[in-house]
């Protein structure tokens, strides 16, 4: 978790950032990078170029899964940069950068230990300030079906109804 000693830069941001909440499909956070400040984390491996200041907005959401995707919709005039971290002081294990003004970016997350905590990090990609500042960000439960014998009338996480799942070997 973030404290005043493990993330003294990012504390403000990282403590008030709002929770997203996994779905099985996209639920959209409405997000703004108007007015932030630089958290103090170097940029990420897929940045090439890196805004100088890097001012972003944190999330966090807590695994129900071991994969998820977290999805970011930006508005036009935002090209946003994604990153995934397992603390807020790094540990970086997810970023998505795929270029361009208005490209939704997209983190595939594997092997997440379901109930941990895990923190999502957006920013604007130029130099210059974007003409907008808002998207939408979401994270979704990937179905991943049982590898253990058959399991029976038990109810899915990805689906409402109860299914019945057989493993081959």
């Amino acid at each position: 978790t973030c404290n005043s000693t493990s993330c003294a830069s990012v504390i403000v941001t990282v403590e008030q950032a709002p929770t997203l909440t996994p779905n099985t499909t996209c639920i959209n956070t409405a997000g703004d990078i108007a007015g932030a400040t630089a958290s103090g984390l170097a940029k990420p491996s897929c940045d090439a170029f890196a805004s100088p200041t890097l001012e972003d907005v944190w999330y966090e959401f807590q695994a129900t899964s071991s994969s998820h995707n977290i999805i970011v919709t930006p508005s036009s005039g935002f090209d946003p940069v994604l990153v995934l971290y397992t603390s807020c002081s790094g540990g970086e294990i997810g970023c998505a950068d795929s270029g361009g003004n208005w490209a939704t970016e997209t983190i595939t997350a594997t092997g997440l230990i379901v109930g941990a905590a895990y923190y999502v990090r957006v920013y604007d990609y130029g130099s210059v300030p974007p003409t907008t500042t808002t998207f939408n960000i979401c994270v979704i439960t990937l179905c991943t079906p049982p590898g253990a014998a058959t399991i029976s009338g038990i109810a899915s996480p990805c689906q409402s109804s109860t299914q019945n799942y057989i493993a081959s070997a």
